[in-house]
């Protein structure tokens, strides 16, 4: 699920040019001091984008009796023998944790665009907007895109 936090959240967010420039220097242990001024706001966007990911996708079946939470993959076949879960708990929890992910990926897209000159390819893609440049709220609105730190 971290994975698909990656895939469909942090690379989106980033751009797929900064992602992997900044992927490639993470696998080579080669992050730069400013590159890993980044590094604590992608980790809590992994985490709680890949939290959501995984809420929306472990071991939950919805049956004829409700929501099910299995305790183990071999249980998936014996409904009679899992919980039972409050839907709305587990999909508030999703939401919670995406909302969490969401904050730190405006707060990291702010100091990105704030600190453009430091990241030219940041800058040079479509994700950058210019601080200076009014924003509307249609220009602001975070869409909660991010994922591989």
């Amino acid at each position: 699920y971290i994975q698909q936090a990656h895939d469909m959240e942090l690379k989106a967010m980033l751009g797929d040019d900064f992602y992997d420039e900044l992927k490639t220097a993470l696998l080579a242990d080669s992050l730069s001091t400013d590159q890993k001024l980044l590094v604590p706001n992608l980790k809590k966007m992994e985490v709680y984008y890949g939290m959501a990911k995984a809420v929306e996708n472990l071991r939950f079946a919805v049956k004829n009796n409700g929501l099910r939470i299995f305790e183990t993959l071999s249980t998936i076949e014996n409904a009679h023998t899992s919980k039972e879960a409050n839907a709305l708990d587990a999909h508030a929890f999703a939401r919670r944790m995406t909302e969490n992910g969401n904050t730190y990926s405006k707060i990291l897209e702010k100091y990105l665009n704030k600190n453009a000159n430091t990241y030219p390819t940041w800058k040079a893609s479509d994700n950058y907007t210019d601080p200076d440049a009014e924003r509307t709220s249609s220009t602001y609105e975070g869409d909660g895109r991010l994922g591989l730190f």
